[in-house]
Order: structure tokens, then sequence, then C-alpha cells
């Protein structure tokens, strides 16, 4: 899971917000949150954006099936990467490369993309 969410964010290059600059979890362009690229099109309601932290979305929407997939303390973790990260093509990359070899050091998982992955 680690892997494939690094490796999203990293092609995807940018942090999913609205208009404004705020995180959500479906994002203008086609972008999306940590937890966003696991809640599927179906799934998605633009009410979620409402919901002020994981707890909430969860205590609405109990039947998302990214709440199996890893406790919630992970997606507390990868959302704050995510949230995080600077604006900057160059300095996001390098964020989400260091938030998630923490999160492998962490969890025990393989870091997969090098810190200096070229942009």
């Amino acid at each position: 899971m680690l892997k494939q969410l690094r490796e999203r964010l990293l092609a995807q290059g940018c942090k999913a917000t609205d208009m404004d600059g705020n995180c959500r979890y479906k994002g203008g362009n086609d972008t999306q949150c940590a937890v966003g690229m696991f809640i599927t099109d179906e799934e998605y309601d633009k009410d979620m954006e409402r919901c002020a932290n994981l707890e909430a979305l969860q205590q609405d929407y109990p039947k998302l099936a990214l709440w199996d997939i890893a406790p919630m303390g992970v997606w507390n973790e990868v959302q704050g990467v995510h949230d995080r990260a600077p604006d900057t093509a160059h300095r996001f990359r390098k964020h989400i490369n260091a938030g998630f070899n923490r999160l492998d050091n962490i969890y025990g998982t393989t870091p997969t993309v090098s810190q200096e992955h070229p942009s």
C-alpha cells in the first residue's frame, strides 16, 4: 500500500486541492490525496470533503473499502505526508520521498523510490 501511494503521489506531482488551495480527497485536474486514491469514484460523495478529519470520514462513511486496507493510524500518517507537502514540484517530490521513507522505517516496508528521483 505504501509503495502504491508513493508512486501515485509522485506521478501526480502535486497535492489534491480545491481552487483556494485547501486539501481535498478528490481535487481539481483529477488529483487525489493519499486517502482519496483509495476512495473509488462509485464510493465518492462530494459531502466527504466536509469531514474535518479521517475519524469523521470513517464515522460518516463506515463502509468505505479503504478502512479494510489499513488501520486509522496508517491513514492519518499518509494523509499527513500529503497535506504537509509543499506546492512546488521539486519540493513536493522531496517531501513525499522523505515522508514515505520515514513510514517505510516505521512499518518495516522497503522503500521503492530513491530520495534523489529526478523530477
